[in-house]
């Protein structure tokens, strides 16, 4: 927790994104900001340990918390829009368990899916988070043959997503790495629109 409110009060940063938060009821909005410079949007795992994603936002900045049907409350997926009074960009802050099997591929679906709806809005996406795929190649866009891998590629693909991080973010300290302003820099993966587009159930492909 202390390392957390010296990122916090450092005065770096205005929007921090974390996955795996591990945060639970027992831990409230007011111990993990006490000087409430910061709006907090979670979402904590329910069922279990571990898990768990959070933003928090400095309460200068305007911004809406994305609201998200019922249907996706399995998710661990969070989401605002960030208006700057010159343009509005739509984040994401995103966590997938590292596993493989079928209820791995169904929640990959449905967090797709989710990424979809919520994502066809006319404006800058930004996704942010831990998908546990880091054998993706990025300038190809290749990616090991498993279900779970060719959806992410395929999604990233289709949407014309950009990937902003081009390093193992398991060997840097990406908090240092990233001591930079709001915009997209923060992110895994970009996309800017210039129309609205309609988003398409995503489908496992095979490439």
């Amino acid at each position: 927790m202390q390392e957390l409110h010296q990122l916090l009060y450092s005065n770096t940063f205005d929007i921090i994104f974390i996955t795996e938060s591990w945060l639970h009821d027992e831990v409230t909005d007011g111990l993990l900001n006490p000087h409430s410079c910061y709006a907090i949007l979670r979402k904590d795992r329910k069922l279990c340990r571990g898990g768990g994603v959070c933003i928090f936002i400095k309460k200068s900045f305007n911004h809406i918390p994305v609201i998200f049907d019922s249907k996706y409350d399995e998710l661990e997926i969070i989401g605002f829009d960030l208006f700057t009074g010159i343009y509005t960009v739509r984040y994401f802050a995103v966590y997938r368990r590292p596993t493989f099997d079928s209820a791995a591929v169904s929640y990959m679906t449905e967090l797709l899916d989710c990424l979809s709806v919520y994502g066809s809005v006319n404006r800058t996406v930004v996704i942010v988070g831990d998908f546990n795929l880091p054998k993706i190649d990025w300038d190809s866009y290749t990616s090991p043959s498993d279900t779970i891998h060719q959806m992410l590629v395929s999604f990233v693909v289709h949407f014309g997503l950009t990937q902003l991080i081009n390093f193992n973010t398991i060997r840097y300290d990406t908090i240092k790495e990233f001591n930079v302003d709001w915009k997209a820099e923060y992110s895994a993966l970009s996309s800017t629109r210039s129309q609205k587009k309609k988003l398409k159930q995503p489908t496992p492909v095979p490439l």
